[in-house]
C-alpha cells in the first residue's frame, strides 16, 4: 500500500454539509478502488484541505475522485517521516507540548476564606 495525498482549494469556506456530502460520494468510490481515507487537515479558514489515503497507487485515489466528481488540485504519492521514528525529536516534541499545556492551564490562585481574612485583621 502507498500513502496518497490530495490537495484541494475551495472558492468559499467548506461547510460541514458540503464536507459530509462529498465524503459520502467519495467513500463509495474509494472502496471500489481499494483505497481508504486516513486523515484530513482542514485549514482554519476552511478554504484549503489536504487528505491522506492508503491505496495501491495514486491512480486508485485519482480515479475515485474523478468518478465521484470531487474536484482536486493535486494528488501525489508520499513517503512518511514521523516524529516517532526519531527519539530525540519525540522527546523535544513532548517537552514543547508539556510547556504549551502548562501555559494554557488556568491559573489557580488561593483564596482565603472571609473568616480567615477577618481573623488576621
Amino acid at each position: 500500500m502507498a500513502r496518497i495525498v490530495v490537495d484541494q482549494h475551495f472558492q468559499r469556506p467548506l461547510t460541514e454539509d458540503d464536507y459530509t456530502r462529498t465524503a459520502r460520494r467519495l467513500d463509495v468510490r474509494l472502496d471500489e478502488h481499494g483505497a481508504a481515507w486516513r486523515r484530513s487537515y482542514l485549514s482554519q479558514d476552511r478554504f484549503r484541505m489536504t487528505c491522506e489515503f492508503e491505496a495501491r497507487d495514486v491512480d486508485a485515489v485519482r480515479d475515485a475522485y474523478l468518478e465521484a466528481d470531487v474536484p482536486f488540485d493535486a494528488i501525489w504519492g508520499a513517503d512518511v517521516s514521523a516524529v516517532e521514528d526519531y527519539p530525540e525529536l519525540l522527546e523535544k516534541l513532548n517537552e514543547v507540548e508539556g510547556e504549551l499545556e502548562e501555559a494554557s492551564a488556568p491559573r489557580r490562585t488561593r483564596r482565603r476564606s472571609r473568616s480567615h481574612q477577618e481573623a488576621r485583621h
